[in-house]
């Protein structure tokens, strides 16, 4: 996601009349207790405005996201190429260290194994769900990559939620898990960059609660301020009460009519350490 950038010239988010340079001093602290409680119930209700702070929020996340060494690699290898001075540098360098012949080659056949880019975990996830929807980015011990529908987690694994949202939708994203107990992780819109998958804000360490476990994700038009949360929320309590199966049920209850809402869920399973 590209970074938001501020002045305080900024123009208001429509139509409250705050403005996007207020949203970033009270994300980052910088409001007295009365401003702070003002704009804190504001936020309640103003969707506008909690599209503007989930973005702050994304991309101070982004600088604790894992960068794959490929990346970087490929990157590197660019500017390289734009630089023949460099690259000249660069072969030097190598035929110091390896000497000629097939050392040489040997060593530059490594180098360029290790410059090959490799496809980013966020490219991969948002080619995943193409067609709009909710995925995720797994953060284990191994590094970080893009989940799958089913994927086998344990506890102490960290994800991060992607949504691909219709245009002009609020999204409520919920979960419930192998005990029954129904949480939800996000209340907003979620504004995409590009047409690619976006992170919602914060992201998730996966508790002990081993078993299937799913996650919905409902978008929604035309409902007033928390009333789209609240059914959700029923939704999925009547969900456990009734007993699903987590594996195989892929939409929450909801009678609504296909313009006012839209579906989507991915779900893993949880096993003991």
């Amino acid at each position: 996601m590209e970074p938001l950038e501020f002045d305080l010239a900024d123009p208001a988010v429509p139509p409250c009349g705050r403005t996007r340079h207020t949203l970033r001093r009270h994300f980052a602290g910088e409001l007295d207790a009365a401003a702070r409680a003002d704009l804190d119930n504001h936020l309640k209700e103003c969707l506008d405005c909690q599209a503007v702070l989930a973005e702050l929020k994304s991309d101070e996340a982004a600088f604790k996201v894992h960068i794959p060494f490929a990346r970087f690699a490929d990157q590197h290898e660019k500017r390289l190429a734009a630089a023949s001075p460099v690259r000249t540098g660069l072969s030097n360098f190598w035929k110091t260290v390896f000497g000629g012949g097939v050392a040489l080659a040997a060593a530059m056949t490594a180098a360029a194994f290790l410059l090959i880019p490799a496809p980013r975990p966020e490219d991969q996830l948002t080619e995943r769900i193409k067609g709009g929807g909710i995925g995720f980015l797994l953060r284990t011990s191994d590094g970080v990559r893009a989940g799958r529908d089913g994927e086998t987690l344990k506890p102490g694994d960290q994800i991060q939620f992607f949504v691909k949202a219709p245009e002009d939708t609020e999204v409520v994203v919920v979960g419930v898990d192998g005990k029954g107990a129904v949480s939800v992780y996000h209340v907003g819109r979620v504004v995409a960059v590009d047409g690619r998958a976006a992170p919602l804000p914060d992201s998730v360490v996966l508790d002990d609660a081993v078993g299937p476990e799913r996650f919905f994700a409902v978008y929604g038009r035309g409902f007033a301020a928390g009333e789209l949360k609240a059914l959700v929320q029923k939704a999925a309590e009547k969900m456990v009460a009734d007993g699903a199966d987590l594996r195989a049920v892929e939409t929450l209850p909801l009678d609504l009519p296909a313009d006012k809402a839209q579906q989507s869920s991915v779900h893993i399973v949880k096993l003991a350490r």
